[in-house]
């Protein structure tokens, strides 16, 4: 039970309702002193909190009080609070939504999926989000109406403590190790621990625009989570690590980098498993426009936010998108003899037997075997294949065979 859930033992619905909007009015007014609430003059329009001026633009807050689920008639408020502001004939910024619940994963991906049909930047303000902003003391205003609602039925605030990681990112342009003559914006993902518990043994699932160049490997404290035959994807991406990210401590996951030339608009989303907590989902995005041009920049992400991964376009030379370690591969393939079957490789398992090293074939028949760093040789595949050189053939208990894809010149 949260401070929300409390705030329902009150009894009259309205009375709760009018309560919550005035904490979210509070709220929004430390961030934005000049807010203002129509409500209170003459009529909402589906607007509770305004930011702005109706000539220049507006961001628009709306509170809505569900207190269990958000089902078909609460989306139906929804939209309809939503469609209300089209009439309003203002410029309008943003609409953001606040709740005093947090969205199931499927109550999320209907808000997500219906936020993309919009006209609008669309947010979400959940009731773990506003909890977090009453514990901080520029937010005392809000806190107080609490406190003083809450004990007028006998009850105190509870903080209930959580490891509370987000999503952080920090970027900036750099030139690429391939040619000084093109730039590049890395973005450095990290964890950062915003809660005061600290998070253990966390399992992380991180999905990305795609780059169209090469992808970075992740921290070493962190260990892909393989599947079958020890493969695993570069994007997503699934982590673990057996360390502990303490309160206010950030722990990075990976770089990634980008061509600026190409790049309109960067979207990272994570998703975070822990022991004994619930998982934790949040994103990011970056727009072109926010790269600086010197030095690096940082913003943290969103609880609950999935945002739209527009992948960046590839170089028209596909090779050129390709690590060193993958070009290796990909040329020696390219080298070997043609059988009835095409050009491949054959990745033998479990040769030689220690976990450093492994071996494998350039071609489909068979032949001398070559030996190389096992991460090395399966980071080199899985990259092959998802940049879509070469495909899995067939596989058994002893070798798994990929066929190059050919194209057309």
């Amino acid at each position: 039970m949260n401070n929300w859930s409390l705030l329902q033992m009150l009894g009259s619905i309205p009375g709760q309702r009018e309560i919550f909007e005035e904490i979210c009015r509070k709220v929004v007014r430390v961030e934005h002193p000049g807010a203002w609430s129509p409500r209170e003059y003459q009529g909402d329009d589906g607007i509770d909190i305004l930011v702005g001026d109706l000539q220049t633009g507006v961001d628009i807050y709306q509170v809505k009080f569900f207190r269990d689920v958000v089902g078909d008639s609460q989306r139906a408020q929804i939209r309809e609070s939503y469609d209300r502001i089209l009439e309003v004939g203002a410029p309008v910024k943003s609409w953001t939504l606040m709740l005093p619940l947090e969205l199931s994963y499927k109550e999320m991906r209907w808000f997500e999926g219906w936020k993309k049909k919009t006209e609008h930047n669309i947010k979400l303000v959940s009731g773990f989000q506003l909890e977090e902003k009453l514990r901080r003391p520029e937010y005392h205003e809000a806190l107080r109406v609490l406190s003083s609602a809450l004990s007028m039925v006998g009850l105190q605030i509870i903080w209930f403590e959580r490891p509370a990681p987000i999503l952080k990112v920090v970027f900036g342009i750099a030139d690429p190790f391939r040619s000084a003559a093109h730039k590049v914006v890395y973005v450095h993902v990290f964890l950062e621990n915003v809660g005061r518990k600290s998070v253990k043994n966390p399992k992380v699932y991180v999905h990305y625009s795609e780059p169209g160049i090469v992808a970075l490997a992740e921290n070493p404290v962190w260990k892909k989570v393989r599947g079958a035959y020890g493969l695993s994807g570069l994007n997503p991406r699934i982590l673990e690590t057996s360390g502990i990210i303490r309160p206010d401590e950030s722990l990075e996951i990976l770089p990634i980098q980008y061509p600026l030339s190409r790049v309109q608009e960067i979207g990272i989303y994570c998703k975070l498993l822990m022991d004994d907590e619930s998982p934790i989902q949040s994103g990011v995005t970056i727009s072109v426009d926010e790269v600086p041009q010197d030095g690096w920049k940082e913003k943290l992400g969103e609880e609950g936010f999935f945002p739209v991964l527009h992948p960046c376009p590839t170089d028209p030379d596909p090779s050129q998108n390709l690590s060193p370690g993958a070009k290796e591969i990909l040329n020696k393939i390219i080298g070997s003899e043609t059988s009835n079957e095409g050009r491949g490789i054959i990745l033998i398992h479990g040769f030689p037997s220690n976990n450093e090293g492994t071996a494998c074939v350039f071609s489909l028949t068979g032949g001398n075997t070559v030996g190389y760093r096992r991460d090395e040789l399966t980071s080199a595949v899985e990259e092959l294949i998802q940049a879509g050189f070469i495909m899995e053939l067939d596989r058994d208990s002893t070798r798994t065979r990929y066929k190059l894809i050919e194209r057309q010149s």
